[in-house]
């Protein structure tokens, strides 16, 4: 089986006492957490897997990935935006 690679902005936060959170915004419901970086982007990739791998299985269209200039969040905990990427199905359509 082919597969294709999708690259979505996580947006990552973290509140003083507490673990990096990362949500994505053009993938609503699909978010994760993790104690350290390391482990926030292990879960991001896992989170963003089976968000994915859930669209696909119920035949709903996948999203076309924002750029990151066009990401934007006024949140105070907000420390950042990363890239995550996942791999899907060869026969998964994009939304355009």
């Amino acid at each position: 089986m082919a597969y294709k690679t999708f690259v979505f902005p996580g947006i990552v936060n973290k509140d003083p006492g507490s673990d990096y959170g990362i949500h994505f915004p053009d993938l609503p419901g699909c978010y994760s957490a993790g104690k350290d970086q390391e482990e926030l982007l292990w879960m991001a990739q896992e989170a963003l897997s089976l968000h994915l791998s859930s669209l696909f299985f119920d035949g709903e269209p996948i999203p076309v990935p924002s750029r990151l200039e066009d990401v934007h969040d006024n949140d105070p905990s907000v420390v950042g935006l990363i890239l995550v990427m996942a791999k899907m199905p060869a026969a998964t359509e994009e939304v355009a």
